[in-house]
């Protein structure tokens, strides 16, 4: 319970010195290429959180409990997070990836910093209203040792990655948040 409070306290650091811009309800355009229709409200933090390079973050309970990130037109050799460090390999995209070499960037991704992954399921599905897929997974942060189920939707379009994950702690916030997270990833649409 300490070191839930401790990480509490320090993401609150560091959200006090972030920008936060309130989203919905309505359409919130992100990166001006795709619309996610909103019908509650989300906080939008500016700047970089964790090493991601994630073009959009959300969270409703604070960055500690629930993110939502947006992924959007990562091109061919990107990363979707800053390298982190010599040991480990760049978390690159390549246009070519099947999903399941897409699970494994998000997890390297999500275990950088020597948490756990087990993916939960992998099913193909429709994202922006075209051919793609969603996993859902389980991490154990190596910080605290909260148990965050996340979950993760994707399409390649033009040799571009657009993806969508969400996680929260399992107990409580995963339950309470994802029935408005997967209502938003069913209706997300390319704006061009």
């Amino acid at each position: 319970m300490n070191k839930l409070l401790l990480s509490l306290a320090f993401v609150a650091l560091l959200g006090a010195c972030a920008q936060v811009t309130k989203i919905g309800p309505g359409e919130a355009v992100i990166a001006e290429r795709i619309g996610v229709p909103v019908d509650s409200g989300w906080n939008q933090f500016g700047g970089r959180f964790g090493g991601s390079n994630a073009a959009a973050l959300w969270t409703s309970e604070g960055l500690a409990i629930d993110q939502l990130n947006f992924y959007v037109g990562v091109k061919d050799g990107d990363l979707i997070a800053a390298n982190p460090g010599k040991e480990q390999r760049p978390l690159a995209f390549k246009a070519t990836m099947q999903p399941h070499e897409l699970v494994a960037l998000f997890e390297a991704f999500y275990t950088r910093d020597g948490s756990s992954f087990k993916l939960d399921k992998l099913e193909a599905t429709e994202f922006l209203g075209q051919r793609g897929w969603r996993a859902n997974y389980t991490v154990v942060r190596k910080f605290d040792d909260v148990k965050l189920s996340g979950s993760v939707w994707a399409t390649v379009r033009g040799g571009e990655l657009f993806a969508m994950t969400f996680s929260a702690p399992a107990v409580g916030f995963y339950a309470r948040q994802i029935a408005k997270v997967e209502k938003a990833a069913a209706a997300a649409r390319f704006k061009q």
